[in-house]
């Protein structure tokens, strides 16, 4: 975020919970979140910690994915930053679920708290997973 001139509002505490909000006043979004990783601001237990809900394995996979550039923080206009604060285009937008995935199409967050599964869609076979044995 620093390296695309940005600055969080805290130093302290990473914005988890309020990370689409932090991202819209940036100018920011995300492109390519992990397909088993929680999103921002949802929880696992009843209680809502922030970025500590994380699990271990989905602090890795978030961190492998930033540095494998698969998961990027991108600078955008003004005029998309007015689309991701009505909730028109998500802040969020989830990489392509696996081809066995269950879901059709990757996740996407909004501005507004709202999520949907009609991102990117679902990975398709391999040419050597599909082809038949003689």
């Amino acid at each position: 975020i620093e390296k695309l001139g940005g600055k969080l509002s805290s130093k302290r505490n990473f914005p988890w919970k309020t990370l689409p909000a932090e991202l819209i006043r940036l100018g920011m979004i995300i492109r390519g979140y992990p397909e088993d990783v929680l999103l921002p601001g949802d929880f696992h237990t009843t209680s809502n910690k922030g970025i500590a809900n994380l699990t271990l394995k989905e602090t890795g996979i978030l961190i492998t994915a930033l540095k494998a550039g698969s998961m990027q923080v991108k600078k955008v206009s003004e005029a998309t930053q007015a689309l991701l604060l009505t909730s028109e285009m998500p802040v969020l937008e989830g990489a392509p679920p696996a081809e066995d995935s269950a879901h059709r199409g990757a996740r996407r967050l909004f501005a507004n708290g709202q999520s949907d599964r009609l991102g990117l869609p679902r990975a398709k076979p391999s040419a050597a997973a599909t082809r038949m044995k003689k």
